[in-house]
């Protein structure tokens, strides 16, 4: 399953703040948390993870290995990896305390999740940002979320990577699309378990500066999408652009089904309650149908398949593109030809 989420003697090694994750897996509270208190949220974090020696059979018989030794958390016996004599072994603990002091901010911001994947050799957590990075959208009473999240392995196969991405980090399938967006955006930082940690620390420090600027970038392209009124005549016609019909299209009715929900969410839609008909809220519209509206080919899929199908949609595919064509039809329409606006205000 996608989710991945460790699961020890039927429990969940998984812990979320304010709302469950899609799985439904996991410890969830109302309250964010601190590092110290995500551990006791989840019970594997506080079996700390020890190297013992391996052996080798060699002509039939078990000879010490001198450079491999094999990582295990306490209490279990089968390994999560084998790495060099000389690997560092962080803690889960280490890790949580090291995000927190990259935002180096906890009176306010705090951890939203922390799981273990797999059998339990790689963690990840995120922290909410939102109170930190102002992203509050002028005439839209809703929340804006950024997160800044970390990754680490037992079994040498990674170190502890700590990025941003603007949801929160809930599942393996989440940690991968997270990960992928940071490194495309320049904005993820490897810390090893060896080398200087302060360093390192210093310029995840730095990354978080820069996305404090870019925040702001965001925060003045959105208000300045929600300061133009637009008329409502005009909505087909942009729904017409977004959403194409080709003559050959196998599925027109399809496409025209959603060029009217976006529609539809324009004018009525409750999330916007209380956001002016703008450019803005047209392009909310839109990120509404493509995460929660927008048809998905499920067949005889439970549940929890669904959900991580409609995820996958929104964050990497067909929903995610046309969250992207939006916004950039909606800044030419706007932004790259001011003398054409007039005729699309009210």
């Amino acid at each position: 399953m996608p989710a991945n989420i460790n699961v020890v003697d039927g429990v969940a090694q998984a812990w979320y703040a304010g709302k469950p994750a899609w799985h439904g897996l996991g410890t969830v509270t109302e309250r964010t948390k601190t590092a110290r208190q995500v551990v006791k949220q989840v019970p594997l974090f506080q079996r700390p993870v020890e190297t013992r020696p391996i052996y080798v059979n060699i002509g039939g018989k078990h000879v010490l290995s001198e450079q491999y030794v094999a990582t295990v958390r306490k209490g279990d016996d089968f390994p999560m990896g084998i790495v060099t004599n000389d690997y560092t072994v962080m803690q889960d603990r280490d890790g949580l305390l090291t995000m927190e002091a990259v935002v180096n901010a906890t009176r306010r911001t705090s951890f939203a999740s922390a799981f273990g994947l797999g059998n339990g050799s790689r963690i990840a957590a995120s922290i909410d940002l939102s109170r930190l990075v102002k992203l509050r959208i002028k005439r839209d009473p809703s929340r804006q979320e950024m997160f800044l999240f970390g990754t680490w392995a037992h079994d040498g196969t990674g170190a502890l990577n700590i990025g941003l991405y603007h949801n929160r980090v809930d599942c393996n399938n989440m940690l991968n699309a997270a990960t992928a967006y940071s490194k495309r955006a320049g904005l993820l930082v490897s810390i090893r378990h060896t080398g200087d940690v302060n360093e390192r620390m210093r310029d995840a420090q730095e990354i978080l500066g820069f996305v404090e600027v870019s925040a702001k970038a965001h925060k003045e392209e959105m208000d300045a999408l929600a300061a133009i009124p637009v008329k409502r005549s005009w909505v087909p016609e942009f729904t017409e652009e977004l959403i194409p019909i080709p003559e050959d299209a196998k599925r027109p009715k399809n496409r025209e089904e959603a060029r009217e929900v976006i529609q539809s969410l324009f004018a009525n839609s409750p999330r916007l309650e209380g956001v002016p008909e703008s450019a803005y809220r047209l392009h909310q519209a839109v990120v509404e149908y493509a995460d929660h509206w927008r048809p998905l080919r499920i067949g005889k899929a439970n549940q929890l398949q669904v959900s991580e199908r409609r995820f996958r949609n929104a964050t990497e595919g067909p929903g995610a593109d046309l969250k992207d064509t939006s916004l950039e039809l909606l800044k030419q329409a706007f932004m790259d030809e001011p003398e054409k606006v007039a005729v699309r205000v009210r």
